[in-house]
């Protein structure tokens, strides 16, 4: 028996089997693709070839909930990325304009 590497479920899977031959080459280290998907994201993520924004965007389209059962550090690398999110959100509200409203009087300039 194997030990998923990223939410430590159990799987069967032998590299040497006839059986388990036509099998991806990743369920070495991870039951499913979603597993082996995360793991990815969060290594790219680290190593600097995907943005903030691509990680959040690659993480919120991936099956999270298989986190439950991850390691500390993979919980807390997932949510110090999904956490940027909310921060970039709350900048936005602060660049964005706001309409100040002039108090100065209008006067007539007649002649």
């Amino acid at each position: 028996m194997r030990k998923c590497l990223l939410c430590q479920k159990e799987y069967k899977y032998c590299p040497y089997c006839a059986e388990d031959a036509y099998k991806p080459k990743w369920m070495v280290l991870f039951h499913d693709e979603n597993c082996s998907e995360i793991f990815d994201v969060l290594q790219r993520h680290d190593q600097g070839f995907y943005t903030d924004e691509e990680a959040i965007i690659r993480l919120k389209s991936l099956d999270l909930t298989v986190l439950k059962n991850a390691t500390e550090n993979v919980k807390n690398q997932v949510k110090r990325i999904l956490s940027k999110e909310v921060k970039e959100d709350k900048q936005e509200e602060i660049k964005s304009p706001v309409m100040i409203k002039s108090n100065t009087k209008k006067t007539n300039n007649r002649k």
